[in-house]
């Protein structure tokens, strides 16, 4: 199934109009959004594994009232998914780029630190993390050379 083909199946179950509709599919979105939201808050808070089946049944309810408001506004789901790439495209061409921490100590050097293993060793928690700037940069020299030009001497 197609998201067109998973739209017009919206139609068979939904039988409000106008104001009516919009309402209840943006509120149908943040109801069953919650209901995802719960499911992984509890496999990450809880340690009650989430189960696959009924996530993927939750993120169907989203969905279908997702392709709601898309109807009644004249576009589609496949619509919105492009126009979101494109959109993400735009602002990040070259995809996410790394978070690293830099700091520069007492005698001028500029350290770097891949975010994970900056979080690994403490530095997140820890005193001595407190002067460690969180930048984005293309790679560990990158940030390194940023690191030289934005650190005070």
């Amino acid at each position: 199934m197609n998201f067109s083909e998973f739209e017009a199946c919206t139609d068979r179950t939904w039988s409000l109009i106008e104001r009516e509709s919009k309402i209840a599919a943006a509120l149908g979105v943040g109801g069953e959004s919650g209901e995802v939201i719960e499911i992984i808050k509890k496999e990450c808070f809880h340690n009650k594994p989430a189960d696959p089946e009924k996530l993927r049944l939750e993120v169907g309810d989203v969905l279908f009232y997702l392709a709601r408001i898309a109807r009644s506004y004249g576009f589609t789901l496949e619509g919105a998914a492009i126009a979101n790439n494109k959109k993400l495209l735009k602002r990040r061409p070259n995809g996410h780029l790394p978070t690293y921490y830099i700091h520069r100590n007492s005698a001028g050097v500029v350290f770097v630190k891949e975010s994970a293993f900056f979080a690994k060793q403490g530095g997140l928690k820890q005193d001595w993390g407190r002067n460690w700037i969180s930048i984005t940069a293309n790679s560990i020299e990158d940030a390194r050379l940023r690191g030289d030009q934005i650190l005070p001497r």
